[in-house]
């Protein structure tokens, strides 16, 4: 009985709400660790953990965060985003493909959009690449077609490029603020919503694939990557 549904896609990047943006200022706060401490010590425990089974992403976030501890801000955050880092996007070509595409184009793609916001602050060249290609290369590509197999129109007045453009010239400062994320916007709204609303943990919208492929799907998982089918 909808043929109308307001999204509210663009929030995170335009006030600042992923756990991806403080993990990368802590970052910030932590250059003053020497590095024989992180790379021998910090890095290893951190790796050794194992994943947990109950799919929660902390231990993987962990890892990340400890192995790009020692980069300038727009590298690790690239690290941060990234699903394979270097070795493993070349692990996965065959030497032909190789050849023919180059493992570095996410960077080179990420790094053009970062140049052009170079004089920003930190948290906004980040919040700027998510706007770039997060969002339409993933999260809007998505709606889009979720919603049209559905014969449902979603808008999203978060990405209103007037708000988008006001958004730009708000202090970083208001939007993750210390270690509390979507500052301002919460602010906004505490007058709007119940509290409990505004204050609840953030709750991600990724599925559990972990969780399936070591339990109810593991049998095809293998079946599927079975070296055998792989060779074929």
């Amino acid at each position: 009985h909808v043929t109308v549904a307001l999204s509210g896609l663009g929030g995170d990047e335009v006030a600042g709400g992923y756990e991806r943006y403080r993990g990368a200022l802590l970052g910030e706060r932590l250059t003053w660790l020497p590095e024989p401490l992180v790379r021998h010590l910090i890095r290893p425990i951190a790796a050794a953990l194992p994943d947990p089974k109950s799919g929660r992403q902390w231990a993987q976030r962990l890892k990340r965060f400890t192995a790009s501890l020692s980069l300038p801000f727009d590298e690790r955050y690239f690290e941060f985003i990234c699903h394979q880092n270097r070795e493993a996007r070349e692990g996965l070509l065959t030497d032909r493909v190789r050849e023919a595409i180059s493992p570095d184009e996410p960077r080179e793609i990420y790094e053009s959009y970062v140049r052009e916001v170079a004089e920003a602050d930190a948290l906004h060249r980040a919040l700027y690449a998510d706007l770039k290609l997060y969002l339409p290369g993933d999260l809007l590509t998505l709606m889009d077609r979720v919603s049209m197999a559905h014969s449902l129109e979603v808008r999203v007045p978060f990405l209103d490029h007037e708000l988008l453009e006001y958004a730009a010239t708000i202090s970083p400062a208001l939007k993750v603020r210390g270690m509390r994320l979507k500052h301002v916007l919460k602010e906004v709204a505490r007058d709007l919503l119940p509290e409990s609303f505004i204050d609840r943990r953030k709750m991600g919208f990724s599925a559990p694939l972990a969780v399936w492929f070591r339990g109810e799907l593991r049998g095809w998982v293998e079946e599927v990557l079975a070296p055998t089918e792989l060779a074929r």
